[in-house]
């Protein structure tokens, strides 16, 4: 997104929130995961939400969430310190 001063014709760019939960242009697995542990972490808890309820919520595997994030505490952490690197 840009803004355009008339009088100066300057253009500044406006820099995108950095937040854990993805946009709706980000789609993949790994957003779709995300998405769904922030939300059930919010309304049950972290310790009352399970991996499998984080799949069925996402619309993945339970094998395609360990693939992504190996374990709940790598998704924890994913998601209260997004600069850290999430696994390929």
């Amino acid at each position: 997104m840009y803004y355009q001063d008339r009088d100066d014709e300057v253009e500044v760019a406006v820099a995108p929130q950095l937040s854990p939960r993805a946009g709706d242009q980000d789609l993949t697995a790994k957003a779709r995961i995300r998405n769904a542990a922030l939300d059930l972490y919010a309304s049950q808890g972290e310790d009352r939400t399970s991996m499998r309820a984080i799949a069925a919520a996402a619309g993945v595997t339970v094998g395609l969430l360990v693939h992504h994030y190996g374990t709940k505490d790598n998704i924890r952490d994913v998601l209260l310190f997004p600069q850290v690197r999430e696994r390929s």
